[in-house]
């Protein structure tokens, strides 16, 4: 188990830690020309912030490239604003490593997508819609740089019209979906055709100097389970 897996349960107390403790921004090992990234990287994106989150996990030893991201969006046309959340994961290999970056190969990618009739996970905002999964209705291309400072990652989804792979989405839904996702520059959903894209350009943090939440996200590959 990483360092960086036990940072949300200790989040208090490395918050109080000198800061000489927490060399290695981001969970990365290595870094720079000629070396080999491994560890938890975690990213918000360049455009839309902590909006669009996104962890990669580089496993040197099963040549594995995890890569999971989510992205929160609101619908503010409601009386309680709607959160419009869509989440990806995909465990993938590490397809090519050059002097300045690591390329992952992702053969299969998890979308889910969740709707709260409130802007929060918390009472009083409860799920209208989902939590629902659907595999194999994505592509994902995706490279990180090697000393870990940036993420590019592109997914391209269709769901068919009215979103039809997620089941029947009541029209009310459909319609904060469309909302809250509109005019963004890094994604964008057409909800009568079903098309899906986000356009992650992620730049690193470190999730407890920078006070954001990332327990949402995880990654797993094969050194984690043996």
């Amino acid at each position: 188990m990483r360092p960086m897996r036990l940072a949300f349960a200790l989040a208090a107390v490395l918050l109080l830690a000198p800061s000489a403790a927490l060399a290695g921004k981001g969970g990365g090992g290595g870094g720079g020309p000629g070396s080999f990234p491994a560890g938890d990287f975690f990213f918000v994106d360049k455009v839309s912030f902590d909006k669009l989150k996104s962890l990669a996990v580089i496993d040197q030893t099963f040549n594995e490239f995890c890569l999971t991201g989510l992205a929160v969006f609101l619908d503010t046309t409601t009386t309680l604003n709607r959160r419009v959340e869509f989440q990806f994961l995909s465990l993938g290999t590490i397809e090519k490593e050059t002097d300045d970056k690591v390329s992952g190969l992702f053969t299969s990618v998890d979308l889910t997508l969740t709707v709260w009739n409130g802007p929060e996970t918390t009472p009083p905002s409860t799920i209208i819609f989902g939590p629902t999964t659907v595999s194999g209705v994505c592509e994902l291309d995706g490279r990180m740089s090697k000393a870990g400072a940036q993420l590019k990652a592109t997914l391209d989804c269709e769901l068919g019209p009215n979103l039809a792979v997620k089941g029947v989405v009541p029209a009310d839904v459909l319609s904060s979906i469309s909302v809250a996702l509109g005019k963004k520059k890094s994604i964008k959903i057409d909800v009568s055709s079903g098309d899906f894209r986000i356009n992650n350009s992620g730049i690193e943090v470190d999730p407890v100097l920078d006070g954001l939440d990332f327990s949402s996200l995880e990654c797993l590959t094969s050194s984690d389970v043996e």
